[in-house]
Order: C-alpha cells, then sequence, then structure tokens
C-alpha cells in the first residue's frame, strides 16, 4: 500500500486487542494516522471492518468520497466525520482481501475545518501491485 502523509510517519505496532499496525505524525495541529489489522478469515475481516463505523454511536456523519480503489464492498466501508467539542476526527475505512484499514486525521476544534486535508490525505491511498 502506498500512502502519502503530510509528514514523515512513525510505524509503531499497536497494544494488543487494537489495531495491527499504526503509521502517524502529526503536521501543523493534526495527526494523520493509517492503521491496518490481517484477520484469519472473511467473516471476521467483515466484522471488524462493520465495527469501526459503529464506535461512533451515532456522533459521526457519513462523508462523500469513495474508498480506494479494489477495496471490497462490505458494509463499514466509507468515510465519516465526528467530534466531541474539543476534537475533531475525520476517518476513511475500508478491506483489501482479509487485511481492514483506517486512515484518520485529527484536530482540535478550534483549527479551521480540515476538509481539504483529509480528503487530500485519503484520495492519494492505494494499493501497489
Amino acid at each position: 500500500m502506498l500512502a502519502r502523509f503530510p509528514c514523515k510517519p512513525e510505524q509503531q505496532r499497536a497494544p494488543p486487542g487494537r489495531a495491527g499496525l499504526l503509521a502517524q505524525c502529526e503536521s501543523e495541529g493534526r495527526l494523520y494516522a493509517l492503521a491496518w489489522q490481517v484477520f484469519d478469515t472473511p467473516e471476521a475481516a467483515r466484522d471488524g471492518l462493520a465495527a469501526i463505523p459503529q464506535r461512533w454511536s451515532g456522533q459521526a456523519k457519513s462523508l462523500p468520497g469513495a474508498v480506494p480503489a479494489a477495496a471490497l464492498a462490505w458494509p463499514g466501508s466509507g468515510r465519516w466525520s465526528g467530534g466531541d467539542g474539543q476534537r475533531r476526527v475525520q476517518l476513511m475505512a475500508w478491506a483489501w482481501g482479509l487485511t481492514v484499514y483506517q486512515a484518520t486525521v485529527v484536530e482540535g476544534a478550534a483549527l479551521p475545518e480540515p476538509q481539504g486535508r483529509a480528503a487530500a490525505f485519503f484520495d492519494q491511498v492505494q494499493r501497489l501491485p
């Protein structure tokens, strides 16, 4: 996979029970992150993907914009925006094979709307042959 970050990302393993691997960096008060997890079965991958928007508990709204080309058309694929008053979060989730991905942009609520920056980050994610 190819993801162009607006800053140099660090890669780390997430704590057990959470996403598999994580690459993230900060630029201009925004956190850009890409997490992925490989599942053992298609059913587990579908469940993992479907759980991503459910974590928002109705606080997120769906955003226009496609997921990366060749992503599986499973429930849970898409883009969302939400927040808690102190921060805004935009995310995109999709699956390729048994791997579920989540790209995220987090910023303070006082910053100008990130729509262009988050969309640019999401739109450049692509699968390498």
